[in-house]
């Protein structure tokens, strides 16, 4: 998996980003790529996570605090833990970063 962190995120929400950077990940799950083409557009999120604890790799990570204070909440697990995605951050000129791998 592949997330990009691009330095300025232009003709979204104010409320999307805290620091103008957004966070682009290239799903390959069946079930994602079906939800986003329903809803006819791309899913806003944040991590299911407070800043700082484990990010969770299947339902039943997710602290009930995260889960009562979503809208909803998908109980969608597949039969492996997942891969965490290598993230990089691309900058204006073209130069990337790599963040994780």
């Amino acid at each position: 998996p592949l997330s990009i962190v691009y330095s300025e995120s232009k003709g979204l929400a104010k409320n999307v980003s805290a620091d103008s950077t957004i966070c682009i990940r290239v799903v390959d799950n069946d079930f994602c790529k079906a939800l986003i083409h329903k809803l006819g557009h791309p899913i806003t999120s944040t991590s299911a996570n407070l800043a700082g604890d484990k990010a969770p790799s299947i339902y039943v990570e997710i602290t009930d605090q995260i889960k009562s204070s979503v809208d909803y909440v998908v109980q969608h697990d597949v039969l492996t833990k997942p891969k965490a995605s290598t993230i990089i951050r691309l900058y204006e000129d073209n130069h990337f970063d790599i963040i994780r791998q």
